[in-house]
């Protein structure tokens, strides 16, 4: 069971976790999301408004297209530089946003990453082995509602024989099946 603290401050910018602080990991993720818009403007778009022509001060929301599933993040205005010149498409209102949570905005950047070959894919079988091991930690330590990420980006269709398919024993199985088929 998790618990929630409340601690007031003055700026959520400064928490740190003793390696970043919040500021900090923010500013990754706008770099890290801005390379991605740019480097794939065939799925990427940006807006300055909602889909309802609402939006938060001094903000942009930017996305992309994944495979039929939007991924967006809000961005401080500061960042139009950096898409207005690129062949990023640019909405007068966002898309209708689809209630992608942040959860699942990371299992559709993983399954897309992993459709794009970028942790395996027609690489070296080791690289695609250590892919299926993270897969598999993955779903150790998230659990149970990321297994159809792992069927779906190994294409796995057939389980082996299990009295509850989604244990982590039978899906280790299903991935080893799955590494045997690809490897032979």
């Amino acid at each position: 069971m998790s618990r929630q603290i409340s601690i007031p401050v003055e700026s959520t910018k400064e928490i740190s976790d003793g390696h970043h602080t919040f500021g900090e990991l923010y500013a990754h993720r706008h770099a890290l999301f801005m390379a991605l818009l740019v480097s794939h403007p065939e799925v990427s778009w940006w807006s300055r408004r909602h889909s309802d022509g609402g939006m938060y001060k001094n903000s942009i929301v930017a996305g992309m297209g994944l495979t039929g599933k939007q991924i967006s993040y809000h961005f401080p205005d500061v960042y139009l530089r950096l898409l207005e010149d690129r062949n990023i498409k640019e909405f007068d209102r966002a898309p209708k946003y689809d209630g992608h949570s942040a959860e699942s905005t990371i299992d559709r950047l993983n399954s897309w990453s992993l459709r794009l070959g970028v942790f395996g894919g027609d690489a070296d079988p080791s690289v695609r082995k250590s892919a299926e091991r993270a897969a598999v930690a993955h779903l150790k330590h998230f659990g149970r509602k990321d297994t159809m990420l792992v069927f779906d980006v190994f294409g796995i269709s057939k389980l082996p024989e299990c009295t509850d398919p989604l244990t982590l024993k039978c899906l280790t199985a299903a991935l080893e099946s799955a590494v045997a088929e690809v490897g032979s």
